[in-house]
């Protein structure tokens, strides 16, 4: 058999990255051979690989998740850890209290324990101990992201939720939110009784919480305003 060039192997891919370069590089005068580089191959790469999903139309096999079969599912029953940090009690969780890493989860939980979140939110629980990591690669480097929340709505659905403040490293956090919508649309394919319909929610305002969570429910909520002493109250009442 002749030997192919990977565009000619891979003919979709190849158009998809020269629609990218088309699209979103700006060479800002620089030499076009420069993309070239490792660094923006790779680049380029991560950044494709995370927003191609198979063609159904087509007949591809859908993205579907690898089981651990030593402990296919998790369960809050067993998170029993001690900590140092600050908690807060939780009313609507299994877990007892929720173990803040910054004011962001206590803000959600105040949220999602106050009276008008019933009618959306059954439960959740801080994705604390509780072993639920999602693998993502960052400049070729393997990590796990932790999502903040798992949060089950009134209508069954599961969903992984990102408290988000000032983004830090939007670039690697892009990343871990790429794989967690691969992460969901994996589990979804699977549709499977058990494990159930899954989405992914960043929320960049706390106020938002729970008209974000409402629209996946059908139903509307107002926002609720942060006050000072770390009270919420609803239409900032």
């Amino acid at each position: 058999m002749a030997l192919q060039s990977r565009h000619q192997l891979f003919p979709q891919v190849y158009g998809f990255v020269q629609r990218f370069v088309k699209e979103f590089v700006d060479y800002n005068g620089v030499d076009p051979r420069e993309l070239g580089l490792q660094r923006y191959t790779t680049r380029i790469k991560e950044l494709l690989s995370k927003v191609i999903y198979p063609d159904d139309d087509a007949g591809e096999p859908p993205l579907v998740p690898v089981i651990n079969r030593y402990r296919p599912m998790g369960s809050t029953g067993l998170v029993d850890f001690v900590t140092t940090r600050p908690t807060v009690p939780s009313a609507r969780s299994h877990i007892n209290s929720v173990v803040l890493h910054s004011n962001w989860e206590g803000d959600a939980a105040t949220v999602m324990d106050a009276p008008e979140a019933e009618p959306i939110v059954s439960h959740f629980a801080r994705n604390d101990h509780l072993g639920l990591t999602i693998p993502y690669e960052h400049l070729e480097v393997t990590h796990k992201y932790e999502p903040d929340f798992l949060v089950r709505l009134t209508n069954g659905v599961t969903v992984l939720t990102e408290i988000k403040g000032h983004e830090h490293t939007p670039e690697q956090n892009n990343a871990k939110h790429q794989a967690a919508r691969r992460w969901v649309s994996a589990v979804n394919n699977m549709k499977d009784e058990v494990f159930g319909q899954w989405e992914f929610l960043v929320c960049r305002d706390v106020e938002m919480l729970l008209p974000e969570l409402g629209k996946l429910v059908g139903k509307t909520a107002p926002p609720y305003r942060l006050k000072k002493n770390g009270q919420l109250d609803l239409n900032g009442g």
